[in-house]
């Protein structure tokens, strides 16, 4: 039987909103790159700035965004992450060129690197110390369930109903979490 935690009811919370921020990242995980070339018209070179700058916001970010989660509330920091995303997917589906592109790859990549960090302390927080192992666990095989599913859900809807669709479907979810 599983009862890993000193309040059940959060970390339920926790994993579920997980499961929605995870479903939606993996709705476009493999199709973002499509759209931006495709449809915003970036070129595969433009392309590959944005994700090396995504990687290198997300290296220079790690430990003040590690300092702002030990600061303020682990719930404030998920809540901040999960709001920010689906204004920041319905912007991208909006831009027209590299700048904005660029922009907001990196406004999103920050809010997205303070998500999992936070959701681990939260847990180390309300998980009991011998069943921390069962909590991590749990928090990490819904979302990965839920990565594994995006993106054939995503590219269903794109093919289905176009594109953008993929991306409003995914700042819904983004919502939901």
């Amino acid at each position: 039987m599983f009862e890993p935690v000193l309040n059940l009811e959060m970390l339920r919370v926790a994993v579920l909103a997980a499961f929605f921020y995870s479903l939606a990242v993996g709705f476009l995980t493999n199709y973002s790159v499509v759209y931006a070339v495709d449809v915003i018209g970036l070129s595969k070179v433009q392309w590959g700035i944005v994700a090396g700058g995504m990687g290198l916001v997300g290296i220079v970010t790690r430990l003040p965004i590690g300092l702002m989660i030990d600061r303020f509330s682990r719930k404030l920091c998920i809540l901040m992450s999960y709001a920010t995303r689906p204004i920041l997917i319905l912007l991208f589906t909006l831009a027209t060129n590299f700048q904005q592109v660029l922009f907001i790859q990196m406004v999103d990549n920050i809010f997205s690197y303070v998500q999992q960090p936070a959701l681990e302390a939260l847990v180390k927080d309300i998980a009991s110390e011998e069943r921390q192992g069962r909590a991590y666990g749990a928090l990490n095989f819904v979302p990965g369930t839920a990565l594994m599913i995006g993106p054939v859900l995503g590219v269903t809807i794109w093919d289905m109903f176009g594109a953008t669709w993929s991306f409003y479907a995914s700042a819904m979810f983004s919502t939901a979490a």
